[in-house]
This record gives structure tokens, sequence and C-alpha cells, in this order.
């Protein structure tokens, strides 16, 4: 009878340990998918894979793809005017109103590069309307408030479709994203000079 129930302990035990093995795995695909403080999937590591599967999708049914980069300004100023709590807050704030701009076919993501840079990718009809409201809030800002501050946060702004590439820039899913990356964030630091001179 001892060798029973030591043989049910043993087996409880094994499946505690692949249990926790699992909750293990599913915690670091979820740091390697998602950025820690924003949420919004990382533009490296697995959070790639996912916006390459989003890419590899939409061109398989046909539809646009549209990338927009989002790059604060003077988002240092908040940091060192406040705190990096308060800068904290603010990318949270630019991220959850990305994330609700993309849609449910799009997704927001943040740059795994540079800490005030984001990206949109918007999928199909809504691409065009999801750019318009982005360019409707850059007029504006974002608002933003911290526990002891508050203000909006401007930005530039890149932008880049799939149907605006030449026939020899769509390959792969990754290879058409670098290139629809490179073009928006080309984008981007155009308008940044022409504001900055």
């Amino acid at each position: 009878m001892a060798e029973a129930g030591e043989n049910l302990s043993s087996v409880d035990l094994l499946q505690q340990e692949n249990t926790e093995l699992r909750l293990d795995n599913a915690r670091l695909t979820s740091l390697l998918t998602f950025d820690e403080l924003t949420g919004l999937f990382k533009t490296s590591e697995f959070g790639r894979k996912v916006i390459l599967e989003r890419m590899q999708e939409a061109q398989t049914v046909g539809d646009n793809v549209v990338v927009a980069v989002v790059d604060l300004t003077k988002f240092r100023d908040v940091n060192n005017a406040f705190n990096h709590a308060t800068g904290d807050e603010v990318l949270k704030t630019v991220a959850a109103k990305l994330g609700k701009l993309a849609g449910s076919n799009g997704l927001a993501m943040r740059s795994h590069s540079v800490g005030d840079e984001f990206g949109v990718l918007f999928v199909g009809e809504h691409g065009k309307e999801g750019v318009t409201s982005l360019q409707d809030i850059q007029t504006i800002g974002i608002p933003w408030k911290a526990a002891k501050a508050e203000g909006k946060i401007s930005f530039t702004l890149g932008i880049s479709s799939l149907d605006e590439l030449t026939d020899d820039q769509k390959g792969t899913p990754g290879e058409v994203f670098q290139h629809l990356w490179q073009r928006a964030s080309d984008g981007e630091r155009e308008q940044h000079r022409s504001q900055n001179g």
C-alpha cells in the first residue's frame, strides 16, 4: 500500500511541476511579446512575430496595410521637469490611445530601440480612418494626467502604405514590414526636421 501512495505522490509532484513550467512558459512568452510598461506589442522578439502574422493575414486576403510611426516630441522634458514615474504615465496614456485607434484588425506597438517611439499597424479599410484620426489627434496633442502634473504631449508622425511600395519591395511579411517601417520613420524624421529646423 505504501508503494501505491508513493507513486501517487510522484505523479502529483510531476503534474505540479508540469503546471509550474507551463505558467513560467506563459509568463516568458508574455514578456517577449508585450512591452512591460505599456502592454503594447514589442517590435522585437515574439511581438514582432505577431506583427508579421498580422501582415501575412492581410496580404493573403489582399487588404491594404498602413504603418504609422509616432515619435513623442519633448518627452525628455516631461521626465526632467517632473520625474520618470510621470513619464511612464505619459507613455501609458499614449499607448492606450494608440491601442484604441488600431482597432480590432490592427495593432499598436512600442519600438524596441527607441522608448518614446510607437507604431500603429492599420489593416484594410480601417487604415484610412485610423490615419485621419491620428492626424487629427496630432493637431491637438494627447492629454495626459499623472499624480501631480498634467499636460499634452505632441508627436511627429510618419505614414507608409503597402500600396505605395514597389513590386520588388513586396516580399515576405518581414521584408514588407521593414520597408513600411523605414518609409514611415523617414517621413516622421522629415516632419521632425521641418518643425524644428
